[in-house]
């Protein structure tokens, strides 16, 4: 397994609790998401904290719920909570756009800044907004103000995420660990690898389909980013773009069909892929992933996910097994209501110590 991190939540715990207030938890002078480190010190003993979403049988959400309404079991044996928030909190959301899903496309994002101005008017003062591209960085930050309005924050860290999308999925995980409080991210892709290959078609005589491999070196892939969606406790939306050409979902052209068949077998398969593991990568966390045809019907998808993260508990506790040993340990958490429905993350991973 690669080398994965797992931040020091009891800190952060610590550091809270002195406060008095999750959502008011910043260091005097100190923006939490300009930290320039990449990476935080491991400790022994760690929080896992684990965001839950109640609804009853009609899938109204219950926001009255207390904590001794709770119970957590990690691989059966049940924990104590010793950490309880609710959605009553302030929330900070990232919004990550793959930067190949944003262009001239009908189906793709034309400006970015404008998607996410239409989903922070779905949030509450107090919640703040950071807004970050692939091979760029983050772009800006926001903060609702009390009369709704979006206030821009001046500090804006310098993340310098990959294009890559598995290293640039590790390094935001990685980053929204550090900050203190709810948070929950937004991830904007068609989770393809497609970009990093050149084709080349020349229908002339001889119908010619070529084609050469960009490789770009990742230090993270797909099962390095799913493990690290298990350790985080942060749950991840994901956006699935659907990017593949016309071209390629209609029938087949008259020319060379053997040609065109097999370089169309294999555009569909990257897709279904990149598909799968978005929606992985919110299941792995604890959230939904939703399919984004298109960027006219986000409005509906951005008022769901935003009354959801609203209205999620947050729960926190210290494994009775303290061992790191890197291995996936099962949750389950119950509530003592009947014909409710709970949902939150299954599972998570107990990183080993840094060597």
């Amino acid at each position: 397994m690669k080398s994965s991190i797992r931040y020091p939540l009891i800190a952060i715990l610590t550091l809270l609790l002195s406060i008095g207030a999750l959502s008011q938890s910043r260091p005097t002078g100190q923006d939490p998401a300009s930290d320039p480190q990449d990476e935080v010190l491991r400790v022994n003993t760690t929080l896992v904290g684990v965001p839950v979403t109640v609804t009853d049988r009609d899938g109204r959400r219950l926001t009255d719920l207390k904590l001794q309404d709770f119970h957590i079991y990690e691989d059966g044996v049940e924990q104590q909570v010793q950490f309880f928030a609710t959605g009553q909190t302030p929330v900070t959301v990232l919004l990550l756009f793959d930067r190949h899903v944003i262009g001239n496309h009908q189906l793709f994002i034309k400006d970015h800044r404008e998607i996410a101005a239409r989903f922070i008017k779905n949030l509450r003062a107090g919640d703040r907004v950071i807004i970050a591209r692939t091979g760029h960085g983050v772009t800006d930050i926001f903060e609702v103000t009390a009369d709704g309005q979006m206030q821009k924050q001046n500090l804006k860290p310098k993340w310098n995420l990959s294009t890559a999308i598995h290293d640039a999925v590790s390094m935001v995980i990685k980053r929204m660990n550090a900050i203190p409080g709810r948070k929950a991210i937004l991830f904007f892709s068609d989770g393809t690898l497609g970009y990093n290959q050149e084709i080349t078609m020349n229908l002339g005589s001889g119908s010619l389909i070529s084609e050469r491999k960009i490789e770009q070196f990742e230090k993270s892939d797909e099962a390095s980013t799913a493990r690290e969606a298990e350790e985080s406790d942060q749950p991840i939306y994901t956006l699935v773009y659907d990017t593949l050409s016309d071209v390629v979902k209609n029938d087949l052209p008259p020319w060379d069909r053997g040609g065109w068949k097999k370089l169309n077998a294999r555009m569909r398969a990257e897709h279904r892929a990149g598909a799968e593991y978005m929606l992985m990568l919110a299941k792995k966390s604890g959230a939904r992933g939703y399919a984004a045809n298109d960027a006219r019907g986000l409005d509906q998808l951005f008022t769901a996910i935003a009354d959801e993260i609203s209205q999620q508990y947050t729960l926190g506790y210290y494994p009775k097994d303290q061992s790191l040993n890197g291995t996936t340990h099962g949750i389950k958490v119950t509530v003592d209501r009947s014909d409710v429905e709970v949902r939150a993350r299954s599972s998570y991973v107990r990183a080993r110590p840094k060597k």
